[in-house]
């Protein structure tokens, strides 16, 4: 299943991708990052190796917004690092490619808050 994170509406907000390929490897040095260049929406593709398997995704060239799959739990901790690069007034949604949930980020947002709201575990 694909998940994505990204404003609720239109916003001025960005990130450049730079920074996000910056702090991604920051967090996760481990993490594998390549550019593309023939993607109409995507600056980048990553993969990080987790306890659970292999959390991928790619990072929009608009810089809002995020895709990304792999085990839940990785994906929720994702989400909530994801959080922390974004100033706290700007709203963010986590919802997965079907829309059957949509859940609210905020900077108080906790990975139990998430499975509760989504029904995971």
């Amino acid at each position: 299943m694909n998940y994505f994170i990204s404003p609720p509406t239109e916003s001025n907000w960005r990130l450049a991708p730079s920074e996000f390929i910056a702090d991604l490897l920051s967090r996760w040095p481990q993490a594998l990052v390549q550019g593309l260049t023939n993607s109409p929406y995507f600056s980048h593709e990553w993969e990080i190796q987790t306890p659970s398997g292999i959390l991928e995704g790619e990072f929009y060239k608009d810089g809002t917004a995020v895709a990304f799959m792999g085990d839940f739990q990785d994906c929720t901790n994702f989400v909530l690092w994801f959080r922390s690069l974004v100033p706290p007034e700007q709203p963010l949604v986590f919802y997965d490619d079907g829309l059957h949930f949509k859940v609210d980020i905020t900077r108080e947002t906790t990975a139990a808050d998430i499975v509760s709201l989504v029904g995971e575990d």
